[in-house]
């Protein structure tokens, strides 16, 4: 699975990409895209979807890890409205993750599902690397297929 966050969209909307894989868009993001699509007088591609219609996205396990994640992560700002991005691709990746692992409960090859985010964060990159010790790469949108 692909995610993107703010910055890669606006990476793809300002230099005109085009991507060829199906990324998907949490809910703070897309939100926070559509001043992006503003800006740029574009709107996204196609294959950069919603996550909410992933297979592995469950709405309730979401919004919990969600409040989670929020209390850990102190570095967002309820004045400047910053920050719930990296909260919400945490939490997406936590959600995914779980799902992910319960699918698999004994099947003969439990591969769980591979996430990667692009980003040029270097704090949610950290955040990232914390928060699942490397199993979750992180990409900069230039390497975006």
């Amino acid at each position: 699975m692909n995610l993107i966050d703010t910055n890669g969209i606006d990476y793809i909307l300002k230099n005109h990409h085009t991507t060829r894989e199906e990324y998907f868009v949490t809910p703070d993001v897309k939100s926070e895209s559509e001043v992006t699509e503003l800006i740029h007088g574009r709107r996204m591609p196609a294959n950069l979807r919603d996550l909410s219609e992933h297979r592995l996205f469950d709405a309730n396990s979401y919004l919990q890890h969600y409040k989670s994640m929020l209390n850990k992560h102190s570095d967002r700002s309820f004045f400047n409205m910053t920050g719930f991005g990296d909260i919400s691709i945490l939490a997406a990746i936590k959600t995914i993750r779980e799902k992910s692992a319960i699918e698999n409960t004994g099947s003969l090859f439990n591969f769980p599902e591979s996430i990667t985010v692009y980003t040029m964060d270097s704090g949610l990159t950290l955040k990232i690397h914390k928060e699942f010790n490397g199993e979750v790469l992180v990409k900069n949108p230039r390497d975006l297929a």
